[in-house]
């Protein structure tokens, strides 16, 4: 368990940002300036921070609440403290980065946001795009022991759908 690793709202969009140990929280405390919260012995060491979570995350959600969260991921990336945007589908898929990583899924109609890992000689993959709506429901039903008559039942019964309602 480590704090802080929290989603923390901003004046313009909420960031993701976690702290893997003691040292990092100190850089963290010297970025932002609260390097008193460092010191505190509630917050001092991982396991106290785990403990008096809630209290940390106030202070750095008022911290943070003041900040541009476009401007502050870069700032806190160049001085070695992981954090970035939380971001919208839609916006992950327009990304330049998105797009340089070649994270872009694409199977027919359908479009995603692909695997983050990227191996030389394993790459992942997507083979094939999710179900449609209620594509496989009766097969579904069927490989659980549903007969034909009964799976007909539950879908006129509405219990089942396989198709979306208006």
């Amino acid at each position: 368990n480590l704090a802080p690793y929290a989603t923390f709202k901003t004046k313009t969009c909420d960031i993701f940002m976690g702290v893997g140990n003691d040292a990092a929280f100190r850089k963290l405390c010297e970025f932002l300036g609260m390097t008193e919260v460092a010191k505190d012995p509630l917050f001092a060491t991982n396991g106290a921070r785990v403990v008096n979570r809630e209290a940390l995350t106030k202070l750095l959600d008022d911290r943070f609440a003041t900040e541009d969260g476009f401007e502050l991921c870069p700032r806190m990336l160049a001085a070695g403290l992981p954090a970035g945007p939380v971001t919208h589908v839609d916006q992950a898929l327009a990304a330049e980065h998105t797009a340089h990583r070649e994270m872009v899924t694409e199977l027919g109609d359908f479009r995603a946001l692909g695997t983050p890992i990227k191996m030389s000689r394993t790459p992942g993959g997507t083979r094939s795009a999710p179900p449609k709506f209620g594509q496989n429901t009766a097969s579904v039903l069927a490989a659980n022991g549903f007969s034909a008559e009964e799976i007909e039942q539950l879908q006129a019964d509405g219990i089942v759908m396989d198709k979306r309602r208006g």
